[in-house]
């Protein structure tokens, strides 16, 4: 099976490979120079597919003819659509520039130059002498602590001060003896800079700022009161019904579920209209 198939699938060529298919190619093509329609349908067939179905039944009449092949030896290969356009491109292109070129005198390149040329150069009977360590790498200098340190990182620290030492020594009568002081273990106060960023002097400018501001005045929340009584509408007794306020203390006023039911009966009937 898998010789079989092998043996069956072969892939296609250019036309160009064998000038007998070339030859065959060239005489399909002037036969079939347009598509054709189909008989008894609307459908036209590619010119190239005409061909193509030609070159194949020729190949088959070949294939079978035993007498033919040991005859003539001929092998016509396997061409498809895609290799038949390819190659017809390229004939109608090269056939386009022998037709421009027609004529032209083309200059001739000179083989021989005008100023004699160097002696050609010997090649050496053996390899140069190459140093030992050919890879050498001479270092950049050292630059650590030459670095340009920008005003906002830089940190004044204070130099130690010398402490002077108050060890006793034994009293003679040729030796003074040290009196120790208070001065001697205070130190001055060295002032240390440090910096700070903008964003936390601002922050701190801020801070401190909003300790001297008043507090901002805030709108005092409006209640919700009833327009006849001014008691709240949350009292006992209010009620509203769709932006319409009940009050029992109203002059004449219903009671609150007969108020309801009536403003019921007024929005169906508006809905209804």
């Amino acid at each position: 099976m898998v010789k079989m198939q092998v043996l069956t699938t072969s892939k296609a060529s250019c036309p160009s490979r064998s000038r007998v298919v070339e030859a065959l190619c060239i005489l399909l093509c002037e036969k079939y120079p347009h598509p054709r329609k189909e008989p008894n349908s609307r459908a036209y067939i590619s010119r190239w597919r005409l061909v193509i179905s030609e070159y194949n039944s020729m190949k088959g009449r070949l294939f079978n003819s035993q007498t033919l092949l040991e005859a003539t030896n001929l092998s016509l290969f396997t061409i498809n659509e895609a290799t038949l356009v390819k190659w017809y491109k390229k004939s109608s292109r090269r056939e386009e520039i022998k037709m421009l070129m027609q004529g032209l005198p083309l200059p001739s390149p000179s083989v021989c130059t005008p100023k004699p040329l160097p002696p050609a150069k010997q090649r050496p009977s053996s390899p140069p002498l190459t140093p030992t360590n050919p890879h050498v790498f001479h270092e950049p200098a050292d630059t650590s602590g030459r670095a340009c340190v920008r005003g906002s990182l830089r940190r004044i620290t204070p130099a130690p001060l010398p402490v002077q030492s108050t060890l006793p020594t034994p009293a003679t009568s040729d030796t003074p003896v040290f009196q120790p002081t208070s001065n001697v273990f205070q130190l001055e106060e060295a002032e240390v800079k440090t910096t700070v960023s903008r964003t936390t002097a601002w922050r701190q400018r801020k801070r401190s700022a909003s300790v001297f501001t008043l507090p901002s005045a805030q709108a005092s929340t409006r209640k919700y009161t009833c327009t006849i009584c001014g008691d709240p509408m949350s009292s006992i007794g209010h009620s509203q019904f769709y932006g319409k306020q009940y009050c029992p203390n109203a002059p004449g006023q219903v009671p609150k579920e007969e108020w309801l039911a009536q403003r019921r009966a007024e929005k169906k009937e508006r809905r209804i209209d």
